[in-house]
């Protein structure tokens, strides 16, 4: 056997038989469901300005600070590979004036996405997703559709045994007062967190509650919530997207550490894992951002949506003994005489 000259960079992988079928089935059977639910498919670049990120995602987060693959042009421009897609559709949704059309509208995108992450089982540094999005809807009932929808998908793939976690993350303004409280909390326990968690104190310390560090996931048992601080109006809508969970069906779990990684969110987040997957064990997330498009320069619209990561489905259906595909291979050859 030949030793390869060159082999896939690190983080990435070359997607071979059967496995380019069984991610075919998901893709394919998410497409059903979501024209069902009278989504649209848009494609937008896989590269982007980088301001675009900075502004959307937040710049003092591990994805725009550490996480991002960004290079410039000639004219001395900056542009990212996209780190996710939420922004990207954002983007064409105010460059196209999309916005000028009836409400609420909803589009979903397919395709790769790239982070600097440190590569392991289910986190790759090229990795594939369903970003599905919902602009121009303000009602919880909304929220609890969206949520019905990822769980439809799973649930159509044979998944089972999946965890729906969610918490809400409130608005802007009671978000102040509760950083305060959380950086008082931080700030008594940090000879025991990691190194990255005391940087997110004074950068962005909703994101302790990223850290994977058993350490520090135990010192964050005892840290304040933000769910019981939350204002009259961020209250009422997360216990009506309750509500209509409850009417809807899919069961869920609260938990006031779910925060997501990304700084856009608002109100109602929520994840779904497998527990066949181990430390990466999310395979669908999402939540409520009510401000991104207006910090992006659009209108006051609000949107939601979420992601279902294509690789690490793949790898829980894989788990669970699910083919996705039907068997090709042959069990006989007919040769001439």
């Amino acid at each position: 056997m030949v030793e390869p000259k060159y082999v896939a960079p690190t983080g990435t992988s070359d997607i071979l038989s059967p496995e380019v079928e069984r991610r075919n089935c998901i893709v394919d059977k998410a497409r059903r469901l979501l024209g069902l639910y009278c989504y649209q498919e848009m494609i937008v670049p896989t590269f982007e300005h980088t301001e675009l990120f900075v502004r959307g995602i937040g710049e003092a987060t591990d994805i725009v600070s550490k996480e991002m693959y960004t290079f410039g042009d000639q004219k001395g421009s900056s542009f990212a590979l996209r780190p996710e897609a939420t922004s990207g559709i954002v983007r064409a949704f105010i460059e196209h004036s999309l916005y000028t059309k009836s409400m609420p509208q909803k589009y979903f995108c397919i395709g790769p996405m790239f982070r600097k992450e440190k590569p392991q089982a289910g986190r790759y540094r090229e990795f594939y997703q369903i970003d599905v999005e919902l602009l121009g809807a303000e009602q919880p009932s909304a929220d609890a559709e969206v949520i019905a929808l990822l769980m439809h998908i799973f649930q159509d793939l044979g998944l089972k045994n999946l965890t729906l976690k969610l918490n809400s993350m409130g608005c802007r303004i009671c978000r102040a007062p509760y950083r305060e409280e959380l950086v008082g909390y931080l700030r008594k326990v940090e000879k025991g967190l990691c190194r990255n968690c005391r940087e997110r104190i004074k950068k962005n310390p909703l994101r302790v509650f990223d850290c994977k560090v058993e350490g520090c996931r135990h010192l964050l048992r005892e840290a304040p919530e933000l769910i019981s601080v939350l204002c009259a109006q961020c209250q009422e809508h997360f216990e009506e997207v309750k509500k209509y969970l409850g009417v809807m069906g899919p069961d869920y779990e609260l938990d006031p550490k779910v925060v997501r990684g990304l700084d856009y969110y608002t109100r109602s987040v929520f994840e779904v894992v497998s527990p066949s997957l181990g430390a990466q064990n999310v395979i669908g997330a999402g939540g409520r951002y009510d401000y991104l498009v207006e910090d992006c320069g659009g209108p006051p619209i609000a949107g939601l949506g979420f992601a279902i990561g294509i690789d690490r489905t793949s790898l829980a259906m894989k788990r669970s003994g699910l083919k996705g595909y039907e068997d090709k291979s042959l069990d006989y050859s007919i040769w001439p005489a």
